[in-house]
């Protein structure tokens, strides 16, 4: 199943002030194209999102010196074709739909249970239970459905630098001020800063907030959090009642074995967290069929050393298979993410 949204400009302009003039004809005709009321918060949004921006400018650099090479910083992407253990499942599972013992409609909202069961034994050794976790289109979709659980009237706390995702959501669900022009920074949203003072890890014990939102390792420093100071982070949550959300995107980069790659290697995690993660960017359009390749591809054997061995597409790595992020949520939690 194929969805899609169509919009003209139009729609998304503010609308006139009561009592003001017809507009003109053409640009300024379409404010009143509709006097539908905008969310504020949409409007406190500097140059759009990250991403696109920083697209365009890359455009914009290339078109005026074509023979520049470019390292691109933007949003992560894809590089190489899907590994052939991974187009297999996707085949087989998408296959099964067109018979009649193999359709099966709508999956579950939560994920297959295979599928599920394959991430709590292959990402979390059985510590986590399959009813656990949920299979979703996505670790950024999750986050803005996660800001409309915890509503406008909280206070956020992120990483500085970080992601720009737990920032713009937080923006457009009206938890913030205005942007301050001089810093750059939004009102009621606590930064934490990272850098090589602290060692990219902040005080967590100034930190005052309902939900804290945590990258390890960060994006985009790099940065990973041992184990010490995960404990920090949960026994401060714990404490002052907040939540974390902890962004495990990156996990399968950690080889220290005293850096943790889940929230919930860390005692107390249970009570004050919500683990998101995500395992590829590759987005499906069927959910059965995503499923089913999911389970399909998380059952075969990996391929040798040497043949198509990236951690983003091996068979441990459901996301690939899930579309977006497999999340975890804590007993505390009345929903999942990613």
């Amino acid at each position: 199943m194929l969805s899609f949204v169509s919009f003209c400009e139009s729609s998304f302009v503010s609308p006139p002030a009561l009592g003001s003039s017809a507009p003109s004809r053409g640009a300024a005709a379409a404010v009143s194209m509709s006097g539908v009321t905008r969310n504020a918060g949409m409007g406190k949004l500097q140059a759009g999102y990250l991403f696109p921006e920083i697209g365009r400018r890359r455009n914009a650099y290339l078109e005026a010196n074509p023979d520049a090479k470019i390292i691109s910083l933007g949003i992560g992407d894809t590089t190489m074709p899907v590994p052939p253990h991974i187009l297999a499942g996707l085949t087989e599972g998408a296959s099964r739909l067109g018979t009649n013992d193999g359709y099966s409609g709508y999956g579950p909202e939560n994920g297959v249970a295979p599928l599920r069961e394959k991430i709590a034994s292959s990402l979390y050794d059985d510590k986590i239970a399959p009813d656990e976790i949920f299979v979703s289109d996505g670790s950024k979709c999750d986050i803005g459905r996660l800001q409309m659980m915890f509503g406008s009237g909280v206070t956020s706390a992120v990483q500085d630098p970080s992601y720009p995702v737990y920032v713009d959501t937080s923006v457009m669900m009206g938890q913030t001020g205005e942007m301050d022009q001089a810093t750059k920074q939004y009102g009621n949203i606590v930064y934490m800063p990272c850098n090589p003072g602290n060692g990219f890890f902040p005080d967590v014990s100034k930190v005052k907030a309902d939900v804290i939102y945590f990258c390890s390792p960060n994006n985009p420093t790099g940065a990973a959090a041992t184990r010490a100071q995960l404990q920090s982070l949960v026994d401060h949550a714990n404490k002052q009642g907040s939540i974390i959300v902890f962004d495990a995107a990156y996990a399968p980069f950690i080889r220290s074995g005293d850096v943790p790659k889940s929230i919930f290697e860390i005692d107390g995690a249970r009570t004050c967290a919500i683990e998101v993660r995500a395992r590829n960017g590759r987005r499906r359009a069927n959910s059965s069929a995503r499923d089913s390749f999911a389970h399909s591809a998380l059952t075969r054997r990996r391929p040798p050393v040497g043949r198509s061995t990236r951690s983003r597409s091996t068979p441990a790595s459901p996301a690939s298979a899930s579309a977006g992020r497999s999340c975890r949520r804590s007993s505390r939690s009345p929903t999942a993410r990613r």
